[in-house]
């Protein structure tokens, strides 16, 4: 029981395992077999208070309301949560030349965590275009599109996992799944349901 008052205070893991009569490894085993969690290391407070501290985008800037620097849906355990919104704002700062680096930082994300969604949601590659690293203006959607990547950018939505993906005009006919979509049907014709 004094595991589960102890663990998710600031209270060291050394301590707590003292008191209990284990090793620190053990009590950190156990408290995860409960579901119990830490709290905030001292960076990742820093990272959401920061996000806290951020002013709303103002209405009259052309970008989605939602685009607010450093907020971005996360599951509890932190992992990003693709859903259609948060693609769709992938995509217009995709668009918008800026560099998965500047982008990572914007949402608060890691800089592969958002190769890998460019990826899966089938955007164009940039190879050839300078990208931005930062943003000239404060709002990062004041910035004009790139005609020539928005036109390679038709938003359509996967039959298999229904979630937005983008694809080049000229495959309209031929592709009708997202990178996700396809995969799942490569395993489940191979014979692999995992």
């Amino acid at each position: 029981m004094e595991l589960t008052k102890s663990y998710p205070t600031d209270t060291a893991i050394k301590v707590i395992a003292e008191r209990l009569g284990r090793s620190p490894q053990a009590v950190a085993n156990k408290a995860k077999r409960l579901g119990l969690r830490r709290p905030l290391t001292l960076k990742r407070q820093r990272a959401a208070q920061a996000r806290k501290n951020v002013d709303i985008v103002n209405d009259r800037h052309n970008s989605p309301a939602s685009a607010i620097p450093g907020v971005f849906p996360k599951t509890a355990s932190g992992r990003a949560i693709w859903n259609t919104q948060s693609l769709h704002l992938l995509a217009d700062l995709w668009k918008r030349l800026y560099s998965p680096a500047f982008i990572a930082e914007y949402f608060g994300l890691k800089y592969n965590t958002v190769c890998m969604a460019a990826k899966r949601a089938g955007l164009p590659n940039r190879a050839g275009f300078t990208l931005l690293r930062t943003s000239p203006t404060e709002n990062p959607f004041a910035v004009a599109e790139n005609a020539t990547l928005a036109s390679q950018m038709i938003a359509r939505t996967c039959g298999i996992t229904n979630t937005v993906f983008f694809q080049h005009p000229k495959d309209r006919r031929q592709q009708h799944y997202s990178y996700l979509g396809s995969r799942l049907v490569e395993r489940r014709a191979s014979g692999c349901f995992h």
